[in-house]
């Protein structure tokens, strides 16, 4: 997450900077994309983080339970506080747009409860930062579609970027056909 995620969007130089920073994901499985968002935003690598707003907007299609979540991040003893903290806010799984709070509402998480494909058609927000964490297109072709990622680029801020860990040539081609230049 720190490596591809994180470093692969520069965001600790561009959090450092920023006003207002949206970032964008498909796929929040266990949340630990998110975790190791606030870890960052903890271990001093953004100077500034207080005068920062964070959007983290996260499309999931099938939530998983707490308890889950919770039990997941055990393998990471260094993000206990903010597992401990995500998990205690977890909205209730029903489906549609569901907002949490951390760092008294300067990072906003926004969980989109349902279908990507559905939700990003529909959508109207400009990310600065995309993180694609939709396993492989063999083992989640939903999340890889070119309609799907022709929605990731129009919702995308001029200069935006995203990562992935996904190196599929269908998706290397979806994201250029969506405007984006991609380099591995």
């Amino acid at each position: 997450a720190r490596h591809v995620f994180l470093a692969g969007n520069d965001l600790p130089q561009r959090l450092a900077t920023a006003l207002h920073f949206t970032i964008a994901e498909t796929g929040f499985g266990t949340g630990l994309n998110f975790l190791a968002l606030l870890a960052l935003l903890d271990d001093g690598a953004v100077s500034h983080h207080g005068a920062c707003q964070i959007d983290y907007i996260s499309v999931e299609a099938r939530p998983l339970p707490a308890a889950v979540m919770a039990q997941s991040h055990q393998a990471f003893p260094a993000l206990a506080k903010h597992s401990r903290d995500l998990v205690a806010a977890l909205p209730p799984y029903w489906p549609g747009l569901h907002r949490c709070d951390f760092y008294n509402g300067r990072v906003r998480l926004h969980l989109i409860y349902g279908d990507a494909a559905d939700a990003l058609a529909n959508a109207d927000f400009a990310a600065d930062a995309w993180f694609l964490d939709g396993f492989t297109p063999a083992k989640n072709p939903q999340l890889w579609t070119s309609d799907l990622l022709k929605s990731v680029g129009r919702l995308t801020r001029a200069g935006g970027s995203f990562a992935t860990f996904t190196a599929a040539r269908s998706v290397r081609q979806g994201l250029i056909d969506a405007g984006f230049d991609v380099e591995k």
